[in-house]
C-alpha cells in the first residue's frame, strides 16, 4: 500500500471562508495524508498546529488565500511544492477557485502519492548589498526612493553583467521575475514574461527619461547604483524591506533555489485573463 503524503495547510488569516475550507480538506484527504496545519489557522480552527516554517517538510502545501498569502507561505517554505486557493482580489498566483478546491485538492493529493505531481518551478531574486542580503523573492525586488511621487526620486545607474544598460532619474526601478511580471512590473509599464521564460524584467518606476523597460536573461549579475539627497529603500516581494543610506550599490541575481507552483492553468492566455 502506498504510504500517505505530508500536506500542509494554510488559511488566509482574516476570512471565515478559507478557515472553514482547511476543516473541509483536512476530512476529505484523510488516510491519504497526513495533514498540519501552520499555528495561525490551528488556531482559528481549533486544532494543532506548527511553525510555517517547518511545513517545508510536507510533500505540498495548500495556501487558502490571496497572493500576497500564497508569497508569504512561498518565501516561508522554500522549495516544497504549493498551490493556491484564490481568497483574494487578483488570484495570479492562487490558480485555483474555491469551488473547485475540493476535488482538485484531491486529485493533486492522489498524484503526490503516485509521485507524478508536476510543480513548475519559478525563479527567484536575492538582494545583496555592503553586510546585508534580503529575499529570496518570487515576484520582485523594488529599488526606490524613500517616497512614491516627483519629490521622491533618485538617480539610477543600472549595469547588466558589468555594461551599463541605463541611466537616469526615476522613482526607482523595479526588478521582476517572469512570475512577477503582472504585478507591480506591469503597473509601471513592463512587459508581461511567460513564467516559462528564463528572463528577468528591469523595469524603471516614473522615469523622467522615460527609459524603457528591458528583459535580460535570468543567469545576469544586475547591480543599481543608486544615489541621491535623501535615503533609497528594497523591498522584496511587497514586506521585506531595508532602508539605504546614500550613495549606495545593490547586486541582484537569480536565487539558487527556485520555488515550486502547482498551477492548474494550461496556458499563458489563461494566466492573463486573472487580470481582465
Amino acid at each position: 500500500m502506498t504510504p500517505p503524503v505530508a500536506v500542509g495547510i494554510v488559511a488566509r488569516p482574516d476570512s471565515e471562508r478559507a478557515h472553514a475550507l482547511a476543516v473541509d480538506l483536512a476530512s476529505d484527504i484523510d488516510g491519504e495524508a497526513v495533514v498540519s496545519f501552520d499555528e495561525r489557522t490551528a488556531a482559528a480552527i481549533d486544532r494543532s498546529g506548527r511553525p510555517i516554517e517547518q511545513l517545508d517538510e510536507c510533500d505540498l502545501v495548500v495556501c487558502l488565500g490571496g497572493d500576497g498569502t500564497v508569497l508569504h507561505v512561498v518565501g516561508a517554505v522554500g522549495s516544497t511544492p504549493v498551490v493556491g486557493v484564490d481568497f483574494g482580489a487578483v488570484g495570479h498566483l492562487a490558480a485555483v477557485e474555491p469551488i473547485d478546491a475540493r476535488s482538485t485538492i484531491q486529485r493533486l493529493v492522489r498524484q503526490c502519492r503516485r509521485g507524478t505531481l508536476e510543480p513548475t518551478t519559478r525563479s527567484r531574486l536575492v538582494a545583496r548589498g555592503e553586510g546585508w542580503a534580503l529575499g529570496p523573492a518570487l515576484n520582485e525586488v523594488l529599488l526606490q526612493g524613500p517616497r512614491r511621487g516627483p519629490a521622491g526620486g533618485v538617480e539610477l545607474a543600472v549595469d547588466v553583467d558589468g555594461a551599463t544598460c541605463t541611466e537616469t532619474t526615476a522613482e526607482g526601478v523595479i526588478v521582476a521575475t517572469p512570475t512577477g511580471s503582472t504585478a507591480y512590473n506591469l503597473s509601471d509599464g513592463g512587459p508581461i514574461v511567460d513564467p516559462v521564460v528564463d528572463a528577468i524584467c528591469l523595469t524603471p518606476m516614473s522615469d523622467r527619461r522615460r527609459t524603457p523597460a528591458i528583459v535580460v536573461r535570468d543567469e545576469a549579475t544586475i547591480t543599481v547604483s543608486i544615489d541621491g539627497p535623501e535615503t533609497a529603500l528594497v523591498i522584496a516581494d511587497g514586506t521585506d524591506r531595508r532602508e539605504l543610506d546614500l550613495p549606495t550599490t545593490v547586486t541582484l541575481e537569480r536565487a539558487g533555489e527556485p520555488a515550486k507552483l502547482v498551477d492548474t492553468r494550461t496556458s499563458l492566455a489563461d494566466a492573463v485573463e486573472t487580470l481582465r
